[in-house]
């Protein structure tokens, strides 16, 4: 038997993004993040062929291409068949081919690999029967990058431990974004490494208990983000403007342009601004195209709204 699915994998902010230390026995960072869902998306394509000679093939159309080692697909699609054998319910591997359609910028911060990884877990789960539990999921999703469980559930969570401890809250959905993404890369190592140096986490826990407590009650978001915008932070944000300054420089740009808040999302370098509604937003969104600054620095702009 052979199957296409089709899916939209969607790509996140960070609102916030907070670093509590290293994790024991490990050269992971322990985090504290909310991450939100965004309309952006990626196009994702999944064909199984039951009974065609075992192999797997990720490509991707709108980008370079990506070697297999480096390719998240690939890395969810062999985790899941690895998981999968250790079942030993299958009588046969089947031939897959994934293709995807870029529309997500990388190296920015915003989840696109680890969406696409996410999209290919949960479709090949779908072919199978759903075969595994949540937490068994969330584990082939977390050996794959530790951004992939989160989008295994979408809408708003709080990410805890490398991010594979997610919280499901009520989404943050329609508040409207423009994204700026540098052309330049922020190194995720490097960044974490600059943070280490310069700073001791010290992070009061129980304000953001309380700030995911009133979210989850708000009939506004918007009033709950505009009355605690001390508490959206991303501790990677500084280290990251050491290396790439034109994640300022378009910071600066949104909070020029009328945004309640701007902030690099996840290790950079995109940028995103949030707007008290969609007018604002399209207004800013039109002047900022046509800022000199965008077209010099070879900017990327996109207009979207939370999931």
């Amino acid at each position: 038997m052979a199957n296409t699915y089709e899916v939209s994998a969607t790509a996140k902010i960070n609102l916030y993004l907070r670093v509590c230390g290293n994790l024991p026995n490990s050269n992971y960072h322990r985090l504290h993040m909310l991450m939100q869902e965004i309309t952006l998306c990626d196009d994702v394509e999944v064909f199984v062929d039951d009974e065609g000679e075992h192999d797997i093939i990720a490509e991707c159309i709108g980008c370079d291409p990506i070697p297999n080692n480096k390719n998240l697909c690939y890395k969810a699609a062999v985790r899941f068949f690895s998981a999968l054998k250790k079942r030993g319910t299958v009588r046969k591997l089947p031939f897959v081919k994934i293709t995807i359609k870029k529309n997500i910028p990388s190296e920015a911060g915003i989840g696109g690999g680890s969406s696409d990884a996410a999209a290919v877990i949960l479709c090949l789960a779908e072919h199978y029967g759903n075969p595994f539990s949540v937490e068994e999921l969330n584990e082939i999703a977390a050996n794959t990058g530790a951004d992939t469980p989160f989008f295994l559930y979408g809408g708003a969570c709080v990410c805890e431990g490398f991010g594979e401890v997610v919280t499901p809250i009520e989404s943050l959905s329609d508040l409207p974004l423009i994204l700026i993404k540098p052309k330049d890369g922020v190194s995720t190592p490097q960044c974490f490494s600059s943070f280490d140096s310069k700073h001791k986490p010290t992070l009061d826990e129980s304000l953001y208990d309380g700030f995911k407590a009133e979210l989850a009650a708000a009939d506004s978001p918007i009033e709950v983000i505009r009355n605690h915008k001390e508490l959206m932070v991303n501790d990677l944000q500084e280290p990251a403007e050491e290396f790439v300054p034109d994640i300022r420089t378009a910071r600066e740009l949104l909070e020029q342009n009328g945004a309640l808040f701007a902030a690099m999302s996840g290790s950079g370098s995109c940028v995103f601004g949030v707007f008290e509604d969609k007018e604002k937003r399209d207004l800013a969104f039109a002047k900022i195209s046509e800022d000199k600054t965008v077209s010099d620095k070879d900017y990327k702009l996109f207009k979207c709204e939370t999931a």
